[in-house]
């Protein structure tokens, strides 16, 4: 290993209160105890944005999808499905946030890793909503997703909104899981954990 990588990996290690064991498991994925060693599945193929301040305004759900002027919206995406935190409805909270792209297909599992090891959580609805209405155009770039929401589809499977984009209109939708991976090219909003 190089020795700036080196370097690099020690500093993180600072950062976050890791100890070396803590390091191996992460890198390695197993438990240090155990002496059956995996295959490294801690190795992310990702690009992120930087990290920006999203303002919140917590409204009714019916107010925030208006603020976002969608040209079309899943049908389950509805107070039924989504109630505002009652704590935050009136206000507006700034979070910093991410959004994470990963470039090949994913296990669920291995994303919420990565996101915690980095200090962070999937976004909510209501943190997605936002960042519609703060940055309309992103979505048609390419599909936005929140992982910290979702609801029961008629089939039974997990949706989770998603901004993007059918017949050039923008739409608030939402996405699955494919056999337990997310596919390469969809981005993930994600707040950084509260210290």
């Amino acid at each position: 290993m190089e020795a700036l990588k080196i370097a690099e990996l020690f500093k993180i290690m600072a950062e976050k209160n890791l100890s070396i064991d803590e390091v191996i498991k992460m890198v390695m994925n197993y438990d240090v105890s155990d002496k059956s060693i995996r295959p490294n599945t801690f190795s992310f193929p990702s690009l992120f944005s930087e990290s920006f301040e999203l303002p919140i305004s917590y409204r009714s759900l019916e107010e925030m999808i208006e603020a976002g002027r969608f040209d079309g919206i899943s049908s389950g995406i509805n107070s039924k499905n989504f109630t505002v935190p009652t704590e935050f409805l009136g206000k507006t909270v700034v979070a910093k946030c991410k959004i994470f792209h990963f470039t090949e297909n994913m296990k669920a599992e291995k994303i919420n890793s990565f996101l915690e090891f980095e200090g962070f959580h999937h976004a909510s609805l209501f943190e997605l909503l936002a960042l519609a209405k703060m940055r309309p155009e992103l979505q048609r770039e390419r599909s936005v997703a929140a992982l910290g929401s979702f609801w029961i589809g008629p089939n039974c499977d997990r949706l989770y909104p998603c901004l993007n984009v059918y017949l050039s209109e923008r739409r608030l939708g939402h996405i699955s899981l494919l056999k337990d991976n997310w596919l390469a090219g969809y981005r993930f909003l994600a707040v950084q954990n509260a210290l």
